[in-house]
């Protein structure tokens, strides 16, 4: 019996299948393709299935022997099925709307916390079975380049889920989560305002809390801080607080913001924030950005501290990445992989229909 036994569609209803582009010059093939593709999603053709043989497609569906081709041949570069020699045609073990979890990412460069996650996506694809495509530049009113490629993996089911790296913000307005509301979708945020998009949160105020106790324990009591610009100014206030209950000051004056995008500017921050000597001069410095670390600790250097003995530095980085470093510093920071595992477990759960939490914390660490 062949494992494809239950009533073809026609063509007339062809344009209600999920993932059937009108736009195609070829209609007959398109809908071959999504009704394969579709039988491949629900499970009626499971992984691992053989295809029937070309004839009996030809016969089943009333399509020539080249569209036959032609549709296979798209759904084994999709990732869908796979040729086994003179065997046959057989649905892939890992289908990529099972196993493909596409980056989607706001900005056009790529930023140390994505690199990190790209790094890591590639170690786990290398391992198999899961992939980790990038889309870059997929904010609102952008219809080409990333995004539009975005769309058309979406379209074609190509994907197991999306992974937003994105201001939470816009969310909601980009096309590739108003138009396909039954993907699953996480994003690494502290908050989505969208109950159907899980935030997996990189818990910040506990990387704080971490570095605090480190310095306490060192005996530190006069901080100096610097985060990226792009940072609310209430974050100083919310450190300065944190740091006052662990026995420590932060005054106004030291802690800076700056600007990601000026990184040779980030070599004079130390300058302004180590003036004075003794009780009037900072005795820790956090460096909350992989992104400043380099240039900061450059400027540290220039100005001739001993480190740790007149100075203790606790930096950032998103493991297992670290930034250059131009004197000893105490790493700490969030791992790739667990971000990348929290994101693809929960992305899993809401594909198979099961609760999963607005919000999940992932807690940093020491090197």
């Amino acid at each position: 019996m062949s494992a494809i036994s239950t009533r073809v569609r026609p063509a007339s209803a062809a344009a209600e299948l999920p993932g059937f582009d009108q736009r195609v010059r070829n209609p007959v093939e398109e809908r071959l393709v999504c009704d394969l593709r579709s039988r491949i999603r629900s499970g009626r053709l499971a992984p691992g299935t053989r295809l029937p043989p070309r004839r009996e497609l030809q016969r089943l569906f009333k399509v020539s022997g080249v569209t036959v081709d032609r549709a296979v041949r798209r759904l084994i570069a999709d990732g869908f099925v796979r040729a086994r020699d003179r065997s046959g045609t057989f649905v892939a073990p890992t289908p990529p709307h099972l196993s493909r979890y596409g980056l989607v990412i706001s900005q056009s460069f790529q930023s140390r916390f994505v690199q990190s996650l790209l790094s890591e996506g590639k170690r786990m694809e290398e391992q198999g079975p899961r992939q980790f495509p990038a889309y870059f530049q997929v904010r609102p009113g952008e219809a080409s380049g990333d995004s539009a490629r975005l769309l058309a993996d979406l379209r074609e089911e190509r994907l197991a889920g999306l992974i937003f790296l994105s201001n939470p913000l816009y969310l909601d307005s980009l096309p590739c989560v108003s138009g396909f509301p039954d993907v699953p979708k996480v994003a690494i945020v502290g908050s989505t305002g969208n109950p159907a998009i899980t935030a997996i949160h990189p818990d910040g105020e506990a990387l704080t809390r971490l570095a605090l106790d480190y310095f306490r324990k060192a005996g530190r009591r006069r901080l100096a801080a610097v985060t990226i610009s792009q940072v609310d100014v209430a974050w100083a206030d919310r450190l300065a607080e944190l740091a006052a209950a662990h026995g420590i000051e932060l005054r106004p004056a030291w802690a800076l913001g700056l600007d990601v995008g000026a990184a040779t500017w980030h070599r004079r921050a130390p300058a302004l924030l180590f003036q004075g000597n003794g009780r009037f001069r900072p005795d820790a410095l956090l460096v909350a950005d992989d992104n400043l670390v380099e240039h900061v600790t450059l400027g540290l250097r220039d100005l001739g501290l001993r480190v740790p003995e007149d100075v203790e530095v606790v930096a950032h980085a998103n493991f297992p990445l670290r930034p250059p470093a131009a004197v000893p510093v105490r790493w700490m920071g969030f791992e790739a992989d667990r971000i990348l595992q929290a994101c693809t477990e929960t992305l899993e759960r809401q594909r198979e229909g099961k609760a999963v939490p607005e919000r999940i914390e992932v807690e940093p660490r020491f090197e």
